[in-house]
């Protein structure tokens, strides 16, 4: 993993947390319900996620917040894990049920970066 120390002005740290906390708040949170009630389901090989799910993908992806901590040589913005866990802290408090989707694509991804190799 890219572990180095990364250092960013507060001002900036401070601005992703206020701006993730307003994701959270009017993208998440809504949601709740639904990935709480209605969870996913597996019919004929297609799986079908809550109300509302698919569509808060697209500001998720958008806003970068799935990269925040991703190794920047693939697509990711290199914050440190400090503010990564910050922002998943955030978004589990606002709708776990959604913060879990991406839980195993970022062990998957640490794992890669950290023991992958080219061959």
């Amino acid at each position: 993993m890219h572990r180095k120390k990364v250092t960013r002005p507060l001002e900036l740290v401070d601005t992703i947390l206020e701006q993730c906390g307003r994701f959270a708040e009017n993208e998440l949170f809504p949601l709740r319900a639904s990935g709480d009630e209605a969870g996913c389901s597996w019919e004929d090989g297609v799986v079908t996620t809550p109300a509302g799910f698919a569509e808060a993908y697209a500001p998720t992806s958008k806003g970068g917040w799935s990269s925040i901590g991703g190794n920047p040589a693939f697509g990711g913005q290199g914050l440190p894990r400090s503010i990564s866990l910050w922002i998943e802290e955030i978004m589990a408090s606002a709708n776990m049920a959604w913060t879990m989707y991406g839980s195993l694509s970022r062990a998957a991804i640490n794992a890669i970066d950290s023991h992958g190799s080219e061959t």
